[in-house]
């Protein structure tokens, strides 16, 4: 058990010279035979401060110093009447303190709940909180991980989310029929291919054949993928997970077995690594991070029902998601915990990560 706590203990009390005084009474009152080192230390004031309030009682004859120190008749009644002034102003401090406290219990810490998606651009939040960086900042962050962007959208709202990682496209395409969220930031660029069989080299090679996509119509891949038809002028047939009833997690543990579904694949990173280092029969066709026209991968969405979203907490989480990247950028703790995310080896990871372009940019319409 540590010593019973004292003003003096805490850094945020004012003390002005009438409490010092007080102090320097009551530690007279309960100990004669002190030094001037252990009075400096009882009231938070230098040696050469103590001995000049020392004498100046002494000369007020509130104590006497003839043999040990101690108070006069005069000094145990000044003793007494800053004794009942201290505790009046107690008194009149309590309502205070009640209502700081309440205020402060709810700001001293901030709880956020947080959505993100099966993306490594999404899985900002879950790193920072496996290496305890949200604790710099005081945040407490409660993490549920979604397949995709379409189903974290449709949990957003209803569960109580406050902020949301995910791709680009299922934001605007909800936001776009009135769901109150905002776009705060841009997370990262990169790492989207369309990878194909051998016999496919080329963009114009997939005329009439088979695409995967994860969701058609509200995903990221699905608008890559539209972009480049119309560019080359070919025409396809678009698939999804849901059209071959299958997960991202079916698809890397039996590709083979869904394989002769499609031709090829627009999938996302670290799942292009993977599949090409398990599948030497298939290889990439179109690397969209080599285009000209960078293209926005993730975003970092708020919900506008929640009220503890402000513009104080949006900047402690900037600078969150800052320090959080550059973890990714040069902390090999940041491949393990990617690793375990994907069930995947750190190799794959870091090839991965090459393609990827991580950055913090508010958002502007």
């Amino acid at each position: 058990m540590g010593d019973k706590p004292t003003m003096e203990n805490y850094d945020f009390w004012n003390s002005t010279k009438k409490l010092k005084i007080f102090w320097i009474l009551e530690l007279i009152n309960i100990k004669n035979n002190f030094t001037q080192k252990d009075l400096a230390n009882k009231v938070n004031i230098s040696k050469s401060m103590a001995n000049r309030y020392l004498q100046k009682l002494k000369k007020d004859k509130i104590i006497d110093s003839k043999e040990d120190i101690v108070l006069t008749k005069k000094g145990k009644k000044s003793l007494q009447i800053l004794r009942n002034e201290y505790y009046n102003e107690l008194l009149k401090m309590e309502n205070f303190i009640d209502s700081e406290k309440d205020k402060y219990s709810k700001l001293s810490k901030i709880d956020l709940k947080v959505a993100t998606i099966k993306s490594i651009g999404s899985l900002l939040p879950n790193i920072a909180k496996k290496l305890n960086l949200h604790n710099e900042y005081s945040i407490n962050l409660d993490i549920i991980t979604y397949i995709d962007g379409e189903e974290l959208m449709e949990n957003f709202l209803n569960k109580n989310f406050d902020l949301g990682f995910l791709g680009i496209v299922p934001a605007f395409l909800w936001k776009s029929t009135g769901t109150n969220i905002n776009i705060e930031a841009e997370l990262n660029t990169g790492g989207h291919s369309i990878i194909a069989k051998n016999n496919i080299y080329n963009i114009n090679d997939l005329e009439d054949k088979v695409i995967l996509v994860t969701r058609k119509n509200d995903s990221v891949y699905d608008n890559l993928l539209k972009r480049i038809i119309q560019k080359h002028k070919i025409d396809i047939k678009r698939i999804d997970f849901n059209d071959l009833n299958i997960s991202y997690s079916d698809l890397m543990y039996d590709f083979n077995k869904y394989s002769s579904d499609f031709d090829a694949l627009l999938v996302w990173e670290p799942y292009i690594s993977y599949l090409l280092y398990k599948n030497t029969d298939y290889k990439i066709i179109h690397n969209f991070d080599k285009e000209k026209q960078k293209y926005l991968s993730n975003i970092m969405i708020t919900n506008n029902n929640k009220n503890n979203i402000n513009e104080f907490t949006l900047s402690l989480i900037e600078y969150l998601i800052k320090s959080t990247i550059q973890e990714v950028k040069s902390n090999n703790k940041v491949l393990a915990i990617l690793a375990n995310e994907f069930n995947m080896n750190k190799d794959i990871i870091k090839k991965s990560l090459d393609r990827i372009n991580f950055y913090y940019k508010k958002w502007e319409e």
